[in-house]
């Protein structure tokens, strides 16, 4: 277990506030792109920035909390934006944002790691000059030539390139689409299903029992509205796979008349392919498998590996340290 459950609730709890923040930008009338949402994510998640920014339960108040535990576990946030020479600019796809987490045990070395993740933003477009949004809203800005990079990418790093929605608060929302995207993210039989109760081994249980505790318990609980969502449904929906050189290979070929996918076709997707971001870094990344761990994959993200033709606009590196001074720590820079 990395974290204690009391710990990944307060880093939850820290990373909706954060969700707040960005989406209530969102209004239907407001002309804000992926590039200015990301920016302002950038600045509530570095610590340098965070504390420009009002929230019932910021960066501060975290590490105030974990410090009262025995275990001294303590977490740093830093947020760089890349440049990159002009003649890179034409040759490079950038990706909105890289995340490297660095996990740092004092106590269990084995359990040290480090991985990271590559996120494409991509808003809500309102269909209409209404004073809310519409689950049949969608997020038209969807490419298929850069789907197809994307899949690419998948292809050579597994759990490692993912979508970033960005959607208003649930406020935002006409009365009835707010009310179907609520339902759509309480827990349903595909938990159920796949989470048994008699099976506490696995390390999917404490996210599940986490999730059918702060869900279901409490229905008017943080509606998310950054969403990371990973690309293989979207493939599904766009593209076909056709064989070639009888049968040793096969390429992606567009599907005719593929509408961009709507609000409502991300939310269905909730717990499955698409998370809230607050809990896809905790349980899925921090405490799952989400993420690559290879040197590449974590070049990339960190904007290191402009030859591979992909870097992002900016990379944030969250780091979790478990253990203090004095108790047997060593810095997280100094080799073991």
């Amino acid at each position: 277990m990395y974290l204690t459950p009391r710990e990944a609730k307060l880093l939850v709890r820290f990373l909706d506030c954060v969700d707040d923040v960005v989406t209530a930008r969102l209004l239907p009338d407001a002309s804000v792109d992926e590039r200015h949402l990301t920016s302002l994510l950038r600045e509530t998640l570095d610590e340098r920035f965070t504390g420009f920014h009002a929230m019932p339960y910021g960066l501060a108040a975290l590490k105030d909390d974990l410090e009262k535990d025995d275990l001294a576990t303590k977490v740093s946030l830093t947020i760089e934006a890349n440049e990159y020479p002009p003649h890179f600019e034409n040759r490079v796809t950038q990706a909105d944002l890289g995340i490297i987490l660095r996990y740092d045990n004092s106590y269990r070395r084995d359990e040290s790691f480090s991985k990271a993740v590559l996120f494409q933003a991509k808003r809500i477009v309102p269909s209409s000059r209404h004073s809310s949004y519409s689950e049949r809203d969608a997020f038209k800005r969807l490419e298929t030539d850069q789907l197809r990079q994307i899949i690419d990418l998948e292809g050579r790093h597994s759990r490692f390139i993912y979508y970033l929605f960005y959607g208003p608060r649930a406020e935002a929302y006409d009365e009835q689409s707010r009310r179907t995207l609520r339902y759509l993210t309480l827990p349903t039989t595909h938990w159920r299903h796949l989470h048994r109760f008699h099976s506490p081994e696995g390390y999917e249980f404490l996210p599940w029992w986490s999730h059918l505790e702060e869900y279901a318990s409490d229905p008017k609980r943080h509606f998310p509205g950054l969403l990371a969502s990973r690309p293989g449904w979207l493939e599904q929906r766009y593209f076909e796979r056709q064989a070639t050189d009888n049968g040793k290979s096969n390429r992606l070929v567009l599907r005719p008349k593929q509408s961009a996918p709507t609000v409502r076709d991300v939310y269905e997707r909730m717990w499955e392919d698409t998370h809230a971001l607050s809990w896809f870094l905790v349980y899925r990344m921090l405490m799952g498998y989400e993420g690559a761990s290879d040197d590449e994959a974590i070049g990339i993200a960190q904007g290191k590996r402009l030859e591979l033709g992909v870097a992002p606009r900016y990379t944030m590196e969250l780091r979790i340290s478990v253990g203090a001074e004095g108790q047997g720590w060593i810095p997280p820079d100094k080799p073991l």
